[in-house]
């Protein structure tokens, strides 16, 4: 099958998971309620400004194959940007489509170093690809960073 160059139709959603406030529920009745504040590692435009910097690089380095392709990109990343482990799935199964994805990630390295306060992450990176050889194709994806805490 012939590869093509992206031409990106469907718009990138960047997504952070932050850390989320808790709150306690009191100990007894008549108690006053306590916040209890998880504060994040790092702030969510932190995360998304990396998101969307490492999906550019990602996208300018992607050609994807004919087909319908649903690719998962999922890494372990450490604070310095090194990347600890990498799995790739695709439904359906597409081994061009994983080869393609897996190559647009690994040319995107080295990654940048993790936002400040960040010692580990998992990098889920989602391409989605439709492409027939008359010439009809939209594509698009997204980058989610989820800190990993460290115990």
């Amino acid at each position: 099958m012939e590869m093509k160059n992206l031409t990106c139709l469907l718009a990138s959603v960047i997504v952070f998971t932050p850390l989320l406030a808790a709150e306690a529920a009191p100990a007894a009745k008549g108690a006053t309620k306590k916040l209890i504040r998880q504060t994040p590692s790092t702030d969510a435009a932190a995360g998304q400004a990396y998101s969307a910097r490492l999906w550019n690089r990602i996208l300018s380095q992607w050609n994807y194959p004919d087909g319908n392709n649903h690719v998962t990109v999922t890494a372990v990343v450490t604070a310095d940007g090194n990347v600890e482990s990498m799995q790739v799935a695709s439904s359906p199964k597409s081994a061009e489509a994983e080869a393609s994805a897996q190559a647009a990630f690994d040319k995107a390295k080295p990654l940048d170093a993790l936002p400040t306060g960040m010692s580990k992450a998992t990098v889920v990176v989602v391409f989605n690809s439709k492409s027939d050889p008359h010439g009809d194709s939209s594509s698009g994806g997204s980058v989610r960073l989820d800190p990993v805490n460290s115990k």
